[in-house]
């Protein structure tokens, strides 16, 4: 099989290529080795690809994509894709006028914040509130005047948007959920801004922190 694909690079740009294995060439972007135009843009993701039975209609494709605009390469990824939505929280605790922050360690091993799925008919709020009870058995005070939303692309072909409010834990007693939680810490700004695994999860976490502090 050959395929014809898109990358979302990290300043946001697109890039088009063609391969005959998906996954190796992904990670071979990745490495540094896929193409002289994501090397110094990576991270990549993959966003949009098309299936093709033979080289020749791939390459067709390809040349046909790379001519596009990027208004119309986006509009071809978003009439493709699947949309996902959670919520959740920087969950906090206030010990000694200093702030404490919950991380959790999830059994696939990286350190994320609390969130999940939104069910049908729930709020953001509501979302977040019940996950953080799921997650940790805490009962938390849920302000929604700090909102902020991240997107990113978990697997080809969906969109995952997670909104994060801030949380306050009227105490530190936490239960984990044994489904999915290996680990749960409380810990100080920076080593959990250290802890958690992406970039995107650290950057919720200092605006929590610097709304935190505004509202003092």
């Amino acid at each position: 099989m050959h395929y014809v694909y898109i990358l979302r690079c990290k300043d946001g740009t697109l890039y088009t290529g063609w391969t005959i294995n998906l996954e190796n060439r992904l990670e071979c972007h990745n490495a540094g080795h896929g193409a002289k135009y994501t090397k110094p843009r990576l991270p990549v993701e993959l966003v949009y690809y098309e299936e093709f039975t033979s080289k020749s209609e791939a390459l067709k494709r390809e040349a046909e994509l790379k001519k596009i605009t990027r208004r119309e390469k986006l509009k071809l990824i978003e009439k493709n894709l699947t949309r996902e939505k959670s919520a959740g929280a920087v969950v906090y605790y206030k010990e000694n006028n200093n702030f404490v922050f919950l991380i959790e360690k999830m059994k696939l091993g990286h350190y994320s914040l609390p969130k999940g799925h939104m069910e049908k008919g729930e709020t953001e709020a509501e979302t977040a509130l019940r996950e953080i009870k799921e997650e940790t058995n805490l009962n938390v005070k849920v302000d929604t005047g700090f909102r902020k939303v991240i997107s990113y692309f978990p697997y080809q072909g969906v969109r995952k948007e997670v909104v994060f409010f801030v949380a306050e834990a009227k105490d530190k007693s936490f239960i984990k959920q044994e489904e999915e939680i290996a680990e749960l810490f409380w810990l100080c700004f920076e080593e959990a801004l250290n802890l958690l695994t992406f970039k995107s999860d650290q950057e919720v976490l200092e605006e929590a922190l610097y709304y935190l502090k505004s509202q003092q």
